[in-house]
This record gives C-alpha cells, structure tokens and sequence, in this order.
C-alpha cells in the first residue's frame, strides 16, 4: 500500500520529470545558438578528401597532376535553419601542372566562374559533377563551368608576374593545340598535399605570404583581373 508520503515523492518525480527535460533541451539550445556564433554550432559538418587531378593536352601529349585537399562543410543549424552556420573550410594547396618545357600551369583552389577567392571553391568542387550533387559517387568529372582558376607566373619566383588565363591565352603560352582535357575528383584516404607547391613557388613560404598581392599590387583596380588574386588560392590551412 503506498503511503500518503510516497504518494507525494512520486508526484514530485512525475512533475520533476518534464521539468528536467525542458531544462536539459534549453541547455542543448542554449549551446547550439553560442556555438552558432563560433564554426557551426550543433550544425552536421561534412568532410571530404578529395584528390584532384588535372589533365592538360599540349602538343600532342597529355600532361597530368594531382593534389589532395579537404572540405569541411557545415549543413543547416538545427534551431536557425536560415542562418549560415560558417560555409565551408578548406585545406590543401593549389596543383602545379608542368607542361613540357614550356613551365608550369596553377589549377588554384578559386572557382574560375566566381573569381577569385577561394571561399566558393569547396563548392564547385564537390557539386561540380556531371549528374548534379555527387554525395554518393567516389569519383566524378568535373563540369567546365565549375573548373578552378588557372594561373601562370612568368617567373616563378616572383609573385607579381602572375597571369590569370583563359582558354585563348593556355594556348598563347603553351601552344595552339593547349586545351584543358579533364578535371577529375575523387574521395580518397591520403594525406592532404601540403608544402610540395612552394618547391615550385618559393615566395609561398615567405613570412608575408599572407599579404602578397598580385597584377599591380592595386586591389581596387578591376581592370586587371590579377589584383583579386589573393594567396589563399594557392594555399589553405596549416602548413
């Protein structure tokens, strides 16, 4: 028989028992909008490592290269669907193609079509598949309209002879046969390409890498178009 003192403590558990759930998901609230305001909050973070491979016709001759980069991305927050959550992070380094004799061509990590940064990049290449969204494919060929930026440096070792070019000018400098074939990514379990660009570009590892500017050195001016370039196309993340 349940006394009239137990009845009472089973009232106060019954009632106790909503109020702590309400307080347990308002601290998971309360924690997800601080996070919020950080990477992410309590958003899904997808990753992907990725190996991209480009592939150059010149000459009469294919000549490939691969680098393996990360993409960190953020899904929809789940208490504020309609606020970014941080994008998308990135990690890895630009891919040095070298054709021929005739020197190397940068496959930078921009986004051609949305020049020049590399905050949209993550984007292309992971969405840029020829059947849409690739989330379920291990490897897809990338669509010309999501292709990444190419770059030419003059001289390699100085950051302001860079030249952004197009398909008339791969073939200015590199011949007129100079088209580019494929651009192919793959999920892969490697380590990210770090440090094997600046063999190529000494400046990269300058201490004021960071600030390098390009074209001009006149951000402001758009009429070159290598005054938007900025270095984190070419590197990303930790080194």
């Amino acid at each position: 028989m349940i006394t009239l003192a137990n009845q009472d403590r089973l009232k106060h558990e019954a009632e106790a028992g909503p109020w702590a759930a309400r307080v347990a998901r308002a601290l998971f609230f309360a924690f997800c909008f601080v996070a919020l305001l950080g990477s992410g909050g309590c958003a899904k973070k997808y990753v992907n490592r990725l190996e991209v491979t480009v592939t150059i016709q010149s000459g009469g001759k294919l000549y490939s290269a691969s680098g393996v980069q990360e993409t960190r991305c953020y899904g929809p927050n789940p208490i504020a669907p309609n606020i970014s959550t941080g994008g998308c992070q990135l990690e890895g380094e630009a891919i040095p193609i070298l054709i021929g004799t005739k020197g190397y061509l940068i496959a930078t990590m921009s986004w051609a079509k949305e020049c020049c940064g590399a905050d949209l990049y993550p984007f292309a290449i992971r969405n840029g598949g020829n059947k849409g969204a690739p989330f379920w494919r291990r490897s897809w060929m990338l669509e010309r309209q999501y292709y990444p930026l190419f770059v030419r440096f003059s001289d390699p070792s100085n950051h302001l002879t860079a030249n952004v070019l197009d398909d008339n000018e791969l073939k200015v400098f590199y011949g007129e046969d100079t088209v580019i074939k494929e651009v192919k990514v793959e999920r892969v379990f490697k380590p990210i390409t770090k440090r094997r660009l600046i063999k190529v570009l000494p400046w990269l590892q300058d201490e004021d890498a960071t600030y390098k500017r390009f074209g001009n050195g006149n951000m402001s001016d758009y009429s070159q178009i290598e005054n938007r370039l900025g270095d984190e196309i070419f590197k990303w993340g930790s080194w």
